[in-house]
């Protein structure tokens, strides 16, 4: 994730953006919930997914606890980061969760049990 964005978006690639996505992608893949922009950000503003994620991956769960039962803004995290979910979510045209009618399908994380 970190070389990607890097390569594909080197304006927005700080060094504080790149760990945040390292550790979002980290959770996601462990929980093996999709990695897409939209799931990093609904992951990020919905305190109850990130728990359900976070509980199917303890590993990455350590990095998250201080932010637990709480909405986060990606510019809380890294100001470049904001940019870069602003940025390619309006690219794909989804909206930030919240602003959403109701949760987008297929971003569920996948039932305890099932690999």
């Amino acid at each position: 994730v970190r070389e990607i964005v890097a390569l594909l978006y080197p304006d927005l690639a700080s060094e504080g953006c790149l760990e945040w996505l390292s550790a979002m992608a980290a959770a996601l893949l462990e929980a093996r919930a999709a990695l897409s922009f939209s799931t990093m950000a609904r992951f990020l503003a919905d305190p109850q997914w990130r728990k359900a994620i976070l509980d199917r991956a303890p590993e990455a769960a350590l990095r998250w606890r201080p932010y637990e039962g709480q909405s986060i803004t990606p510019e809380e995290l890294d100001p470049q980061l904001g940019q870069l979910l602003r940025e390619r979510l309006a690219a794909l045209d989804i909206k930030p969760p919240g602003e959403a009618e109701s949760a987008s399908p297929g971003l569920d994380p996948p039932p305890k049990g099932e690999d």
